[in-house]
């Protein structure tokens, strides 16, 4: 229900206006002075104002109260009310912020419609203001994703072209600076034989400091949380961030009692290998969802420098895809200067329907158009964050085999699915296990232009001398086939023999099978065909 208050000093009156308001189903509060009326306004959230201009006995007065109060409360329309029919009054009351002027002889009904048209425009602009509010965080939250994805091409630019571990490192605490407020940056190295961790790389802490900083064995709790993610294929967490706080505290390294701490674990072939930790003097920096993925993929590049064998084939790579993120960075820009460009004319041409209208469009358009291309980009960065749940691999595979029906008919490619076999339950994000199998359906499509067979099939598997149990998908196909010396280089990223491919569809595939704690492996014959097992660990008892 909509509040009206009046202020008028004639009670004749305000018991007229109150009266008929009343039955049209508004809240009606009077006040007969303004500072009364101003007590009121402070406790009470009113949709509309009615306004006697000679209330305070003097127009100039009254006036000077209706500038005060659209000073204090703008979205409030105020409609002034007189006993005098004066187009001057009228015209001043309108520059000094009043939505109307109505002569106290007026009818109902003119009074209904002023209301009416009144309460319509302040909805309306309260809506708006919230719209155009919500663009401005979009507006912002998009610069940011813009700033990160500059800060993380300049990080891969320069694990690609830096071979000294420790020089990278100190870039890469810089350009993290960029984005999040950091104070402080290490790296320690996890010693297996003692369980306890050797500081690598130290930023922004000082000498005396670093004299002291020599930890003895990791929290137990700590090593027990890891080790249950590993063992269930979860996704590694912050979970060492309180026990090491917590170390910090007792040993007196009153530099780490900051208002944030985090702490991200490096594992290599699921053991842990390392810990970055990362604290700031602002609260909560670190807790934020993206800002933990931001810092998820700054720790996979630095997994990659860490263990790379060749310098210069990864560096290629690298400085490969830094150019890719830097070229949809500078993309990016085009759209986000016209969102501001709209936003800064809507501000004079608000009520301009067609223009507002035409312009909330191409600015809800343009940003729901930028966040699926910077959602794209970061799940193809980091395959790992994804939600999952048990399925039956042979009910996804039948359904992406009913995808591409079609497509291997007009190919000619006859398709042989081998008889089902109960297979065991996997942990798996079920829209990006499809997204892999049809990946490698696509492939084995294109190396049979002329036709074909594809033949495929799922099964328990598990490898000699191994506990750890697998649902094997195996593609079989007649193309081309892969030559022996390029087999080991088709997932890698861009990698591509086609004139318009680009080199991510079997990287993607690979890429979301490890993050599973899988693998895939290929057999290949030119000229024969190709097969590519798909090992999909199982759910353990």
């Amino acid at each position: 229900m909509d509040n009206i208050l009046i202020i008028d000093s004639n009670q004749e009156y305000t018991d007229y206006l109150k009266a008929h308001l009343a039955e049209d189903g508004y809240q009606v509060t009077t006040a007969a002075s303004a500072s009364q009326a101003l007590d009121k306004i402070k406790l009470t959230v009113f949709s509309l104002i009615f306004l006697d201009l000679e209330l305070e006995g003097a127009e100039r007065k009254t006036m000077e109260f209706l500038e005060q109060i659209k000073q204090l409360y703008p979205e409030i329309p105020v409609i002034m009310i007189s006993g005098r029919d004066s187009r001057e009054l009228a015209v001043e009351s309108a520059r000094k912020g009043a939505y109307d002027f109505l002569v106290k002889g007026c009818t109902l009904d003119e009074i209904r419609f002023v209301v009416k048209k009144s309460l319509e425009r302040r909805k309306l602009g309260l809506k708006n203001k919230q719209l155009v509010s919500e663009l401005q965080a979009k507006n912002q939250e998009l610069e940011w994703k813009i700033k990160e994805l500059s800060v993380l091409y300049e990080i891969a630019r320069t694990f690609g072209l830096q071979s000294n571990l420790d020089k990278a490192l100190d870039r890469l605490a810089t350009a993290i600076k960029q984005v999040l407020p950091i104070d402080y940056f290490l790296w320690f190295s996890f010693q297996s034989e003692t369980q306890g961790l050797r500081l690598r790389f130290a930023h922004g802490i000082n000498e005396d400091s670093l004299k002291r900083l020599s930890l003895g064995k990791i929290p137990a709790e700590g090593i027990k949380c890891l080790r249950q993610q590993n063992a269930q294929g979860e996704e590694i967490s912050d979970c060492l961030s309180e026990p090491l706080l917590a170390y910090f505290r007792e040993n007196g390294f009153q530099e780490f009692l900051l208002e944030s701490f985090f702490c991200l674990p490096i594992t290599i072939n699921h053991d842990l290998d390392g810990i970055f930790c990362l604290g700031s003097a602002v609260k909560d920096a670190f807790s934020l969802a993206e800002r933990r993925q931001f810092l998820s993929i700054i720790a996979s590049q630095a997994v990659s420098l860490y263990e790379r064998a060749s310098c210069i084939a990864k560096s290629t790579q690298l400085i490969t895809m830094g150019e890719m993120i830097s070229e949809i960075a500078h993309d990016l820009r085009h759209p986000i200067t016209k969102i501001k460009g709209a936003l800064q004319n809507l501000e004079d041409r608000w009520y301009e329907d067609d223009f507002r209208n035409k312009s909330l469009e191409v600015m809800n358009n343009s940003l729901f158009q930028l966040n699926a291309l910077v959602k794209e980009l970061l799940l193809f960065s980091t395959p790992g964050q994804f939600q999952r749940k048990i399925v039956d691999l042979n009910t996804v595979l039948d359904q992406v085999l009913s995808l591409v029906k079609n497509d291997l008919s007009r190919h000619k490619i006859s398709l042989i699915r081998e008889p089902h076999q109960n297979v065991s339950p996997t942990y798996v994000n079920e829209e990006r296990i499809k997204e892999c199998f049809l990946n490698i359906i696509v492939n084995a499509i294109e190396a049979m232009p002329r036709g074909g067979e594809l033949r495929v099939s799922a099964r328990n598997f598990c490898p000699d001398g191994s506990q750890q149990k697998y649902v094997l998908v195996t593609f079989t196909d007649t193309g081309c086939g892969i030559p022996r010396k390029i087999q080991k280089k088709i997932f890698e990223h861009f990698f591509t023999t086609k004139e318009s491919g680009t080199g991510l569809g079997l990287a993607a595939a690979n890429q979301i099978i490890q993050a599973h704690n899988g693998h895939i492996e290929v057999q290949s014959e030119v000229g024969k065909g190709s097969t590519f097992m798909v090992y999909i660990p199982i759910i353990k008892e």
